[in-house]
């Protein structure tokens, strides 16, 4: 369903056609077959392989709602104020003002859904941590013990070599 607006947009960005005409015109939104196909397999392409690459649908959709949400209900219709009013008048600072704050909760929510997918990837990656720590604290634990008691026994190279290899 995403395919069609992602296909016109980018045959439009990239393949402008010069000259007036509606957007309704036929003529003017026409793409030909060969670009028309080229350019929804790369639309399903680059689809497939963010699909890949970020498997948690819940940071794709934390990712777009903090952007695009804020960007749709707060940015868009304040710059439009703004460009529309050409005074500088109270309701033109407020609607600057309000601006830069959707600006920061946009930068801040954002910042927020990337540290939440941070922790949480961090939290199924603990317990893995541990097991991994806890055999090599065993094993450098028994190497040392070892160390100690070839020392003793009076074999200072091997015991000492063993000291090293625990110390790095």
């Amino acid at each position: 369903m995403v395919i069609f607006p992602c296909r016109t947009a980018i045959n439009s960005i990239l393949f402008a056609r010069k000259g007036g005409g509606s957007a309704t015109d036929i003529a003017k939104n026409y793409i030909p077959q060969e670009r028309f196909v080229f350019i929804t397999t790369c639309v399903v392409i680059a689809t497939l392989f963010t699909a890949i690459q970020i498997p948690d649908i819940e940071l794709v959709l934390g990712i777009v709602g903090s952007t695009i949400g804020t960007v749709i209900c707060i940015l868009f219709p304040v710059s439009m104020f703004i460009k529309l009013v050409s005074a500088n008048t109270t309701e033109k600072l407020v609607a600057q003002a309000i601006f830069v704050i959707g600006v920061i909760v946009l930068v801040l929510g954002t910042y927020v859904t990337l540290y939440e997918a941070d922790t949480k990837h961090a939290e199924e990656l603990k317990p893995k941590i541990e097991s991994i720590v806890s055999v090599q604290r065993k094993y450098l634990t028994s190497l040392l013990s070892e160390a100690k008691k070839m020392i003793l026994d009076g074999d200072e190279e091997e015991g000492s070599f063993n000291l090293l290899r625990v110390y790095r």
